[in-house]
């Protein structure tokens, strides 16, 4: 409880009935009076805006962890499979008779 003293001298009554809290707003209102009460960075308000850790189940992770595994894997298959189509097609490709060649 506590009061607000105006400049013109009157005195209004400020309560915990007044309090908007951060990101609240006030609407159908043509005029306000507003005093900052507890800011800063110390404030319980501040304190609890941090962003909370995603939970996360033991499953999801093994999931995860699984699925990057196949990745590389495919990734790797992939890598093999096209050097040997290049090393294949420059030593046995050209006698292919079945396959389209350039021969100009």
């Amino acid at each position: 409880r506590g009061a607000l003293q105006m400049t013109s001298g009157e005195v209004r009554g400020v309560s915990i009935g007044n309090l908007l809290l951060r990101g609240t707003s006030l609407e159908q209102t043509e005029w306000v009076l507003c005093m900052a009460v507890y800011c800063g960075h110390d404030t319980r308000a501040m304190k609890n805006l941090g962003t909370t850790k995603a939970k996360v189940s033991k499953v999801d992770m093994d999931l995860n962890r699984v699925l990057k595994m196949i990745f590389v894997i495919q990734l790797g298959i992939c890598f093999v499979l096209s050097a040997c189509s290049i090393i294949w097609q420059n030593q046995e490709g050209s006698v292919s008779w079945y396959l389209p060649h350039d021969r100009s």
